[in-house]
């Protein structure tokens, strides 16, 4: 018998790069330091350019929230150069002061939209209706009307609170929200600036919204900024402009419930939002990839993955609660100060438990969803409706295995962050060629905890099983025999809880403990099935190497006479995305290559695919993984 050992030895994380050991390390879900936030804010409005940790645009209101709440620390020399970006340290939060260059202004509801019409802050001049106002402030007023009427009156969200009072610096003029139309920094689609607690006028009612029938301790006042054009942005302007409004509103709207609420769950809530109001648009998918890749990271881990956490909220929606979960959400916030603690995730549990659901069944029910990835309604609560339109067709595999035709034992030692889930993808070579045989019905999976000293972890397996066939199963137990002759591969789940969230250190960011784990997988003696499909003498198609692979893999396939070979690239959901050979070749042993390219000479995203090749009457298949 041959035991083989895994182990992430060197996985490359937000958490760190380290070995793992047989014993509980604390790793920390990360919030950008204030300093990070302030030098990122200083370059990209000096500079021009995009310096937070996305290769994406981005929503900076968490920058300007980390260097409200903590910019008080940072060095004078810092201090000094946000000083002269306009940031005021002269009050308790610490604020950009409110751009007041823009010469016009219309008001509209709610609302007073500030913009200009001339200097490098100018919108497009353009006036087809001739009402006087530019066509580019028509469609911000006819967006925002939009989004007023659903997260007010079908939504139920409380109105923002008035800056009426804030007689100590200019507040736009009047009560009205303020929405600031200007050149932004390359790259900020917009951004929401909390300034100062609600009625801070009044110490009585410090920190409360005047809109709403309940006390809030940390409810804000605040304005928004968007940018004049969207001219230097992917897609149309005005889906730009749509999900940057309907994302940023939602922003002030949390702060009327808590100002302080961790960032990650603001940026994921408001992602929602954004395309729960313009679903057709689809900005969000953009965050997708980054969250799949990552799926050991807790929901919690920073604002970055933030943003691909809105997929959580979505699958909740989705399958198990009403859109005003979302509410029911920042209600549950004003119970707690999140000023010094990250509550998100007992807000998150207490919002559930409200509704009666189970936060740990659906977010294992969650981690499997995220495996399959399939719109397919045969797969009911682990389906997405638009799965098929995602960027990525499956999450990472922490490892690939492929079983083999002798007696195997494998045991896979691994660690997770709590909430997060790991996915390990098994394949049985050549899987309709073997059964396996009398005597020997079951692959036996099995997961242990036994060594982890923390009683307070829990971890849970499934395994979604892929037959010959193409049929999926999905089987919940952290021990389990998978009696299926015909199994083609094999998907892990682990997912894993701590309820040990709750620990904070000296800066003010969320411990948690590693969770630690290990599987077993015994494998039965494979034997050569008596019905094997026989094939033309030397004919062969092995294994594509490296697999998975980035960049470019070879495929390796012999030929004993001279014929025409067809070979085809297709992606898990049986489409023909390229075909990298169709001639005549001479027998021997060949080679070609793929580069993770579609006919079209586009990359396809990261994921499992598959290979064929067809020589007259005979045809075979394997699997890749390309990891992009």
């Amino acid at each position: 018998m041959t035991v083989f050992t895994i182990k992430k030895y060197t996985i490359i994380s937000k958490y760190a790069i380290f070995c793992v050991f047989s014993f509980v390390v604390t790793i920390e879900a990360k919030e950008m330091t204030v300093t990070e936030a302030a030098k990122a804010w200083i370059k990209s409005s000096t500079l021009q350019s995009i310096t937070y940790d996305l290769d994406t645009k981005i929503h900076p209101t968490e920058l300007l929230n980390i260097i409200a709440r903590h910019g008080h620390l940072l060095p004078d020399t810092i201090k000094s150069e946000l000083e002269n970006l306009g940031f005021n340290f002269s009050r308790d939060v610490i604020t950009t002061d409110r751009p007041q260059h823009l010469e016009h202004t219309i008001d509209q509801g709610l609302f007073r939209f500030h913009y200009s019409t001339t200097g490098e802050d100018a919108v497009n001049v353009t006036d087809v209706s001739s009402n006087g106002i530019p066509d580019y402030i028509d469609s911000v007023m006819a967006i925002f009307a939009t989004i007023g009427t659903i997260d007010f009156d079908s939504l139920g969200y409380n109105l923002p609170p008035s800056d009426a009072w804030y007689i100590d610096q200019y507040n736009g003029g009047s009560g009205h929200y303020d929405i600031y139309i200007f050149n932004l920094p390359v790259g900020y689609y917009g951004y929401v600036q909390g300034e100062n607690y609600a009625q801070s006028d009044n110490l009585l009612h410090r920190g409360d919204n005047e809109n709403s029938l309940t006390v809030e301790q940390n409810a804000m006042v605040s304005f928004m900024a968007i940018r004049n054009n969207y001219s230097d942005f992917d897609g149309n302007e005005l889906e730009n402009l749509k999900v940057t409004s309907a994302h940023e509103f939602f922003h002030t709207i949390q702060y009327g419930y808590d100002g302080w609420e961790y960032g990650w769950v603001k940026e994921a809530t408001a992602v929602w939002m954004e395309e729960f109001i313009y679903d057709e648009v689809n900005d969000c998918y953009q965050y997708l990839p980054e969250f799949f890749e990552n799926p050991y990271d807790p929901f919690n881990y920073d604002t970055e993955h933030g943003y691909g956490a809105y997929i959580y909220f979505s699958y909740i929606t989705e399958h198990w609660a009403p859109s005003t979960f979302i509410k029911s959400y920042w209600d549950n916030t004003i119970d707690y100060n999140s000023w010094d603690q990250d509550y998100s995730i007992q807000t998150l549990k207490q919002t559930m438990e409200d509704a009666d659901l189970d936060f740990t069944g659906i977010t294992q029910n969650f981690h499997i969803a995220n495996g399959l990835l399939s719109s397919d309604t045969v797969f009911s609560i682990y389906s997405y409706a638009e799965a098929d339109s995602f960027p990525s067709s499956n999450p990472y595999f922490t490892e690939t295995i492929v079983l083999a035709e002798d007696d195997t034992t494998i045991e896979i030692s691994s660690w997770m962050g709590s909430f997060a889930s790991e996915y390990f993808l098994i394949l049985v070579e050549d899987s309709s060629t073997f059964d396996l045989g009398i005597g020997n019905c079951c692959i036996q999976v099995d997961l242990y905890t036994d060594y982890q000293p923390d009683t307070n972890v829990a971890v849970y397996m499934s395994t979604i099983i892929t037959g010959n066939n193409s049929t999926s199963a999905i089987n919940k137990s952290n021990s389990q025999q998978i009696e299926r002759d015909d199994v083609d591969s094999l998907i892990l789940v682990v997912s894993g809880f701590n309820s040990n969230y709750d620990v904070i250190n000296e800066y003010g960011e969320v411990e948690f403990h590693e969770i630690d784990y290990r599987i077993n997988i015994t494998v039965p003696n494979l034997l050569q099935s008596t019905n094997t499909k026989p094939v033309p003498d030397k004919i062969t198609l092995k294994q594509n190497y490296p697999n998975p692979f980035n960049g470019k893999t070879t495929i390796d396939f012999n030929l004993s006479f001279q014929t025409n070979v067809k070979l085809d690239i297709f992606d898990i959901s049986g489409r023909n995305i390229n075909t990298i050979l169709d001639e005549e070749r001479p027998a021997g042993m060949h080679s070609i290559n793929w580069n993770g390219k579609n006919q079209s000479g586009t990359n396809e995203g990261s994921g499992m695919y598959f290979y064929r090749i067809k020589v007259n009457n005979y045809e075979n298949t394997r699997k890749l993984i390309y990891i992009k």
